[in-house]
């Protein structure tokens, strides 16, 4: 039994469907500041990949802690954009 070979159909698919690479303009971290979610490591990756970071998060009374100590001192601003934290309640 022989199995032929498939190949991808490109000319069924429209051209405005097809997918075309992008660069992303930002990355984005949607949460809670908690050593759980880890906003940190999302704050390296993207310091380490060359993509500005937005974050939109809350930081619990409980996790103000962790948010002076790990977190703030990496947003810089620039790449990391702070503008998006929500207050802390």
């Amino acid at each position: 039994m022989r199995i032929a070979q498939i190949a991808p159909l490109t000319e069924s698919v429209p051209p405005r469907l097809t997918p075309r690479p992008v660069a992303p303009g930002y990355l984005g971290f949607l949460g809670r500041i908690s050593p759980e979610k880890r906003p940190d490591r999302a704050i390296r990756i993207a310091h380490r990949a060359g993509i500005p970071l937005k974050i939109a998060a809350k930081v619990d009374r409980t996790d103000d802690t962790y948010f002076q100590a790990m977190v703030r001192p990496l947003i810089d601003g620039h790449n990391v954009s702070k503008r998006w934290l929500a207050a802390r309640q």
